[in-house]
Formats: C-alpha cells, sequence, structure tokens
C-alpha cells in the first residue's frame, strides 16, 4: 500500500475493502464487502492508494437503508482537482443513474477534513440486485488534475492601478520632461518617505494640486510610478542594450532620491548582472559612489582588477576626469588594485538568492490602517471603532465609493456608524479589502460557529458590493457542509442575497425523500416557505425533474415504495 497517510487521519484501514488498479494511472476500482452494519466505534471502511502522483482515500459507509462511498485527496495541490466515483454492475459496467452525490460532509461518520471529494449514496437494495458478486461491490474511481497555474490574485494595487490608468479618484499630478502623469498622494506617500514629507508634510507641494519635477525624465519617472503601483518594473525588453543601461541608471538616481531603496536595490542588482563593460565601468563607478552602491562599486572593481581591462579604461579621459574630481575613489582604487585579484577590500553584501519579491502595496496600507496612518475616515461599529482610508475602501466597494466620493452626506463627515453589522464581521472585510483574504481562515473548520461568521460576512460583502468576498463566503458554506440542522437557514440565506451556487447545493441536498421529510416538518421550514412562495414553487420544479430522470435512468426505480 502507498504511503502518505494524512496525520489527522487516524483510522484503521479495513480489510473487508481493497483498491484494484486498472492500469490507466488515473482510475481504480474500489472494491467493498457488503456486510451488516458496522461496530459503532469502526463506523466507515477506508483504503489508501496514490493515482496521477496523489494520495486518495477511498472511503465507505453503511446504513440501514443506504450505502455511501467518498473518494477524497486531502492534500492541497494549489491546482483544480476533480473527483469522481461511478457503481459497476455485476458484469463490470457503470450504472450511471444507480445513486446520488451528495454534499460532505452529511453524515458526521465520514471525515470533516475532505478537500477534492466525491461521495456518492445509493440505496442498498439496489446495491444488492445489480451491483453485488460473492457479497462485493466495485466502484469505479477517477482523478483528473487541472495542471494549469491557478490565476494570480489580483491584489490591492491592481485596483489602484486601473483607477490610475482611468485617472479615477487620482489627487495630484506631476509635470515631468514635458509630460502630466496623475497619481493618488495615499500610494505615493505609503511606497515613498520622500513624497510623504512632500505631499502630508509641511511643504509647499502638501498644498499644490500639480508638482513640477526637475532633472528627471518622463520615461524615467513613468517607470518608477509603475514600480509604486505595481512592485514590479515594466517589460525593459524594448529597444537595444544601450539605452536599457542608462534607463536602469536613471531609475537608480530617482529611486535614491525617493527614499525607494528597493528600486533602487532592484537597479543596481540589474547592472551588476548585466552592464559593467569596457565603455561602462567607468559612469557606473561614478554611480556607485554617488548613490552608495556598495555592491555595484565592488563589481566595478572586479573588472577593473584584471589587466588588460585596466589597460584600455585607465587611459581614457573618462576614468582621468572621475578620478580627479574624486580623490577618496582614486585612493580606494589603488589600494584596490594593489591587492590580489578576488580578495576585495570593500565589504560586498550579498546577492540576492533570488527575484524579490514584488512589493505588496496592500500590506503597506494594511500596516498604516493598523496605526491610523493617514487614515481620513472612521467607523463605529458594534461599538467598536475602525480607521481606514477612503482610496482603498472606494477601491474595493461601490457601496462606499458612493458613500465616501459622491452627493450622499457620509462625504461631508470623517465617522460613519454602521448600523446591523457586528464588529467582528466588518473587521474580518475590512482586512479582506485591503489584504484580499481572510484572517484565520480553516478551510477544515467547518463548526456551527464558522458557518455562522461566513453567513454574517457574505451578508455584509453583499450589502457593500465586495462580489470576490461574497463568492469566497459562499464556496465556503457549501463545501463545509449542508446538514438537516442548518439547511432552512442556508436556503433562506441563498434565496436572500442571490447565492445561485448555495441554493442549489441546498435543493440537492433536500431532493433525498428520507432528508426531506424530516426538514419538511420543521416549523423552520413553514415558515420559509410562508415567506418565499416561489421557491416552494421552484422546490416543487427541481423534484419533479429529480424524480423523472431517476424513472427514466432507472424503470424499476418507481416501483421500490418501502421507506426505511
Amino acid at each position: 500500500m502507498a504511503t502518505g497517510r494524512q496525520p489527522y487521519l487516524q483510522e484503521t484501514v479495513s480489510s473487508d475493502c481493497e483498491i484494484v488498479p486498472t492500469g490507466d494511472g488515473r482510475t481504480f476500482h474500489f472494491r467493498v464487502k457488503l456486510s451488516s452494519l458496522p461496530p459503532a466505534q469502526h463506523p466507515y471502511k477506508r483504503q489508501w492508494t496514490r493515482l496521477a502522483g496523489c494520495c486518495c482515500c477511498a472511503t465507505y459507509l453503511s446504513s440501514t437503508c443506504n450505502i455511501a462511498v467518498a473518494l477524497d485527496v486531502p492534500c492541497k495541490l494549489g491546482y483544480k482537482v476533480s473527483t469522481h466515483m461511478v457503481l459497476l454492475d455485476k458484469t463490470g459496467s457503470p450504472l450511471p443513474w444507480m445513486g446520488r452525490r451528495i454534499p460532505v460532509p452529511v453524515n458526521t461518520s465520514f471525515p470533516r477534513c475532505m478537500d477534492n471529494c466525491y461521495a456518492l449514496q445509493a440505496r442498498r437494495e439496489d446495491v444488492e440486485a445489480n451491483c453485488l458478486v460473492d457479497n462485493y461491490f466495485v466502484v469505479l474511481c477517477s482523478l483528473d488534475i487541472d495542471w494549469t497555474p491557478p490565476a494570480a490574485i489580483l491584489d490591492l494595487g491592481h485596483d489602484l492601478v486601473m483607477m490610475l490608468g482611468k485617472q479615477d479618484l487620482t489627487d495630484v499630478s506631476f509635470d515631468v520632461g514635458g509630460e502630466s502623469f496623475s497619481a493618488h498622494r495615499l500610494v505615493l506617500a505609503a511606497q515613498s518617505p520622500v513624497f510623504r514629507a512632500e505631499l502630508y508634510g509641511p511643504m509647499a507641494e502638501s498644498k499644490m494640486a500639480s508638482i513640477t519635477i526637475q532633472d528627471m525624465e518622463a520615461s524615467t519617472f513613468r517607470s518608477m510610478l509603475h514600480y509604486m503601483y505595481h512592485g514590479s518594473l515594466p517589460d525593459a525588453g524594448k529597444g537595444d542594450g544601450a539605452s536599457t543601461l542608462a534607463e536602469c541608471q536613471h531609475l537608480l538616481v530617482a529611486a535614491d532620491r525617493y527614499g525607494l531603496d528597493r528600486l533602487k536595490k532592484n537597479c543596481e542588482d540589474r547592472l551588476c548582472a548585466n552592464g559593467i563593460t569596457i565603455e561602462s565601468v567607468v559612469s557606473l563607478l561614478e554611480l556607485a559612489e554617488d548613490h552608495f552602491c556598495a555592491r555595484l562599486k565592488a563589481k566595478c572593481f572586479d573588472f577593473l582588477a584584471d589587466g588588460d581591462n585596466f589597460k584600455i579604461v585607465g587611459t581614457s579621459a573618462e576614468y582621468l576626469q572621475v578620478m580627479q574630481m574624486s580623490p577618496t575613489l582614486l585612493v580606494e582604487a589603488r589600494n584596490m588594485l594593489k591587492m590580489p585579484h578576488g580578495e576585495s577590500t570593500i565589504m560586498e553584501p550579498p546577492a540576492s538568492s533570488g527575484a524579490q519579491q514584488p512589493l505588496d502595496l496592500g500590506h503597506h496600507l494594511a500596516m498604516m490602517s493598523s496605526k491610523q496612518d493617514l487614515t481620513d475616515v472612521s467607523f463605529d461599529v458594534g461599538g467598536e471603532s475602525f480607521s481606514a482610508h477612503c482610496l482603498v475602501l472606494a477601491a474595493r466597494s461601490p457601496v462606499f465609493r458612493t458613500e465616501l466620493y459622491g452627493p450622499m452626506a457620509e462625504t461631508k463627515t470623517t465617522s460613519i456608524t454602521i448600523q446591523d453589522m457586528e464588529a467582528s464581521t466588518f473587521r474580518s472585510m475590512l482586512h479582506y479589502m485591503y489584504h484580499r483574504s481572510l484572517p484565520n481562515t480553516d478551510r477544515n473548520d467547518v463548526s456551527p460557529t464558522m458557518a455562522a461568521d461566513y453567513k454574517h460576512r457574505l451578508v455584509a460583502a453583499d450589502r457593500y458590493g465586495v462580489k470576490e468576498l461574497k463568492k469566497i463566503c459562499e464556496d465556503m458554506l457549501c463545501d463545509s457542509g449542508i446538514m438537516i440542522d442548518n439547511v432552512v437557514s442556508m436556503l433562506e440565506l441563498a434565496e436572500d442575497h442571490a447565492c445561485l451556487k448555495l441554493k442549489a447545493v441546498c435543493l440537492d441536498f433536500l431532493a433525498d425523500g428520507e432528508i426531506f421529510m424530516m426538514v419538511a416538518t420543521s416549523a423552520e421550514y413553514l415558515r420559509l416557505m410562508e415567506s418565499f412562495p416561489s421557491l416552494l414553487v421552484e422546490m416543487q420544479n427541481r423534484f419533479k425533474l429529480v424524480h423523472e430522470e431517476s424513472t427514466t435512468m432507472n424503470p424499476g426505480a418507481h416501483k421500490k415504495s418501502r421507506v426505511c
């Protein structure tokens, strides 16, 4: 048997079931002995195997009336995983009409940690009549993996970039080299201490809507602005090597001028890797001296330590001019070239082990929000106060955008009270708008408390038009398992907030006759049907369709009316 058991599953593997390979690499047979009800302490039987490089778990659960099987891939692969199961008849042919897929977990006997799970339930008597051979039945299990890398999550920086491209809510402009650039003060202040002082400090620029920047080319400012929003440089693959080298030098000077240390290091690393030649070494040495680039200076001296290189460079007018203007650099060069080649006296910073991670603009703004740094709006929610940036909220929520920048009353105040929402819910929504993720999310936690949290978050996300957060909450509620105790409230939530996926999952759950009998006799169900008459019609049509499909696929099914 394959290794790779998950630590949270400690059940004993049963000898009454086995994995039978099929040989095609993406399917296997799960052969199970149909026995009487298992002991209470071991309610299900399980086997493990590996398929398509993944650890797979096949589980069997039996009750008085039904049998259920599940195929689970517990590991989080980062790719889309699709699982499927179908019962086989006595000759080994698939029976797609037999059984139905059920939400996971419906029965508490199933593990509550299934990430990519397919669960199939069938009537015990149907299995006995159509599938049993020597008291065993067989399920064909299959696994498909979409190896396409998951799409990158669009962060707060992306939203602000889109707004920048449309000059949406920009509040400052720059005249650079005859071109005009619009931007958001908050973004520039979050990335650059110099821009922060200029735009929010006592300097004259803080009062100006348009600022002129001298001694900089428009292309350089454009690249620097791109970096401050994206956290990366624009594609520099256009043009020849000399022009690219010059652009990188100009950008390093601009980054040093505005305190963009990571951009400065990025430029320095590029020049060290590709920029040092006979023609460029002197200008790069001067650049390193003027802007305190120790690593670039060390690389230049290493290049000059080669005698053939130094013969050419040392006799150039450019070299003589630089050394005359920088006597200390001349002394440093003299001492350096006395050393044996490779024994630099300059403490060179270690090179980066790989490409730097892009700057997370959302993280910077979130840190500023937590410190109430440059925040310009506060919210009173459930007795707690939360500070935020109007620009961030407007970038994330069309409702906040209208409230904070539109003609509504909130645009005239810096403090807003939000009714009918808990503080914890608003905190989670605010965290999502800055980080594009929810705090402390555990997809394996399907407790009633966690489900209630996601319900509140879904309602808040729908209220403020944060569609991606609403979808995340809906998916989590669908995956956490619809149960008899919560299906009515879930269905009401889906109807109130137009959650089509959640509604479909609830209706599929109720399509089981035994489950529906238990739910439909509750006062909660009667109240829901009275409040939403259209939902009752939708359920009637849905159940009628399920019945017709079942009768068509299994002509003998309608004759079996016994209810366990």
